[in-house]
């Protein structure tokens, strides 16, 4: 099985990445080379992401790095996966200069998946608390497991 966890870049890179395929293909017929290494300069910021593999079968998984059809990432091997579970933290954000400071701080969830004693996988994280567990049951329609919340 295999999950999307998130895009790797920020959004202006997947903006910008679409901008510079848009650019090759309108370039195309005048500078086909500087066009086609924009098109593949903008594929590659467009579509790269974070993604999840889970393999029952070998009994491992993997997080890895999705560019084009590459996977870089190393398998860990588990025995079993126990639930997936919701958990609410505090997140903190410091804004200002050194001589005047603002501090926010905020309510935060995250949705993992254990696997072990000590193995966890965060594979969604958001303050809103509805879209982790939407995640969290979207990802349990493929696993079949208990999904506990322990905000």
């Amino acid at each position: 099985m295999d999950f999307k966890i998130k895009n790797y870049l920020p959004l202006f890179f997947i903006v910008l990445g679409i901008g510079l395929m848009i650019g090759g293909v309108y370039s195309i017929r005048e500078k086909t080379f500087i066009s086609i290494g924009l098109l593949f300069i903008g594929l590659i910021l467009a579509t790269t992401q974070h993604r999840l593999e889970i393999n029952f079968e070998k009994k491992y998984y993997r997080q890895y790095v999705w560019t084009l059809g590459l996977k870089w990432g190393e398998q860990i091997g588990f025995n079993q996966i126990q639930f997936l579970y919701l958990t609410k933290s505090k997140k903190s954000q410091v804004y200002g200069q050194t001589y005047k400071s603002h501090y926010v701080t905020d309510t935060h969830f995250n949705g993992y998946i254990k696997f072990g004693d000590n193995e966890r996988i965060l594979v969604g994280d958001s303050s809103s608390k509805d879209w982790v567990l939407n995640r969290l049951k979207k990802i349990n329609l493929k696993l079949r497991l208990e999904v506990k919340d322990y905000s």
